[in-house]
């Protein structure tokens, strides 16, 4: 929420709900043994304005699946369709 650019280790192995971490989309990624943090947050530092994209989106996905009735809607319509498909 804050604007920044969101940095952590890939997640392609978890099914997350809501979808908040999406790589290149709402989030960067680095590798488990963080030998490419240093490089992803000094080319986030430098070219903060290629980067803001994914910030924004990040933003707008926060928002819309945590801020608002329609956040909420949409978490009764997930427990719902989890409780129906088991």
């Amino acid at each position: 929420m804050s604007g920044s650019v969101l940095i952590k280790p890939e997640m392609e192995h978890v099914d997350t709900w809501p979808p908040l971490y999406e790589p290149g989309e709402t989030m960067l990624t680095v590798d488990w043994d963080m030998n490419n943090l240093d490089a992803t947050v000094d080319s986030v530092v430098n070219e903060y304005e290629t980067y803001l994209d994914v910030a924004e989106n990040g933003q707008q996905r926060y928002q819309q699946y945590y801020i608002g009735e329609s956040a909420a809607r949409s978490f009764v319509d997930r427990f719902e369709q989890i409780v129906t498909d088991s």
